[in-house]
């Protein structure tokens, strides 16, 4: 099918979707949803907390400008960073995506070698010259279990090789 062909059936599904919602009855399944699992980041938060507090331990005796602004800089940042910056992983019909922290890298099913899998992380290794993206339950805050079972999935439908590690 190709691509325009497939976008022109996608807008007509959403538009009987809408129709069908509004007169009570229940929505066409599209099976090339994607599945997105939010998470938290917590620790970057943290550590500029931290920073914020020592600055206001070790400058407390200055309550010029510049120090109510420095507080208040690192304060914005680390509630930017834990409420509005956080880590996710989209699993599409034929790619993966997520949120680096050099931007957002979206990658197709052909890049990926294998996919670990654990009772608290999941990890994707690539077969290019890419770093290896891991997801714990500990450091993102993302339901890692039901991720596993996606990932798993994805991988028996585009044949990529699994590990099963620990628990």
């Amino acid at each position: 099918m190709s691509r325009r062909f497939g976008r022109l059936i996608g807008k007509n599904k959403k538009k009987a979707n809408e129709i069908r919602k509004k007169t009570g009855k229940t929505t066409m399944l599209d099976e090339n949803t994607e599945v997105r699992f939010l998470g938290r980041g917590w620790l970057l938060p943290l550590f500029l907390m931290g920073m914020l507090v020592l600055y206001l331990i070790l400058f407390f005796g200055e309550r010029g400008f510049m120090f109510w602004f420095t507080v208040s800089g690192y304060l914005l940042l680390s509630l930017f960073l834990f409420f509005l910056k956080r880590p996710y992983l989209v699993i599409g019909k034929d790619f993966v995506e997520s949120r680096r922290f050099g931007g957002v890298f979206k990658i197709s099913h052909q890049e990926i070698e294998k996919i670990i899998m654990s009772k608290d992380t999941s990890t994707i290794s690539f077969n290019v010259k890419r770093p290896s993206w891991s997801f714990s339950k500990l450091f993102h805050r993302m339901n890692i279990t039901l991720m596993n079972e996606k990932l798993l999935t994805f991988a028996e439908k585009h044949q990529i090789t699994v590990e099963h590690r620990g628990n």
